[in-house]
């Protein structure tokens, strides 16, 4: 785990060494890892709108359009929750699986980068549903609730533990170059 934590972009390393090191009651546990995973949302939709803001075009009527499905939802980018950065994360990821299979080119040169594994990392499908997925959680148990028992708290805590596996499991060590 620690080899694998060294591997990934700092900032989201710092929070998971964070999460790994200290101790606390189950609904801290569980919060600092909501922390890595919005944190992990933004990473990935910084990502993808760097790449797009490379492109002046694209980038125009990729934005006129995000922000209009941002505002029907509530949300946008002046006031960027969890839920606006797993949504970014997911359209832009979708639309650059469509320009992969059309223009991989163009996806190569938005993304300064013709390594497909990466490539797949960003635009993965299980790691937009794991977003979202936590997303919910974090609506579910930290947005929108009072009290929570430590037993529930725990089982929030080995849950969100269980989806920081799959997000191992997606990443491998594609940043360590």
């Amino acid at each position: 785990y620690e080899d694998w934590v060294e591997t990934l972009p700092g900032p989201l390393a710092s929070i998971l060494w964070f999460c790994h090191t200290q101790t606390g009651s189950g609904k801290e546990k569980y919060e600092r890892k909501l922390h890595f995973f919005e944190a992990l949302a933004q990473f990935v939709g910084v990502v993808h709108m760097s790449a797009y803001s490379a492109n002046e075009g694209l980038w125009a009527d990729t934005k006129e359009k995000f922000n209009a499905a941002l505002a029907q939802g509530g949300g946008s980018l002046e006031m960027a929750t969890f839920g606006v950065w797993t949504n970014i994360a997911a359209y832009l990821s979708r639309k650059s699986r469509g320009l992969l299979g059309s223009d991989k080119d163009l996806v190569f040169e938005l993304y300064k980068t013709g390594n497909r594994e990466v490539l797949a990392t960003l635009f993965s499908k299980k790691l937009v549903a794991i977003l979202q997925e936590t997303n919910k959680i974090r609506n579910d148990y930290s947005g929108h609730v009072g009290a929570i028992s430590e037993r529930d708290a725990g089982a929030v805590n080995d849950l969100l533990q269980r989806k920081l596996q799959d997000v191992r499991s997606i990443f491998g060590i594609i940043w360590e170059d």
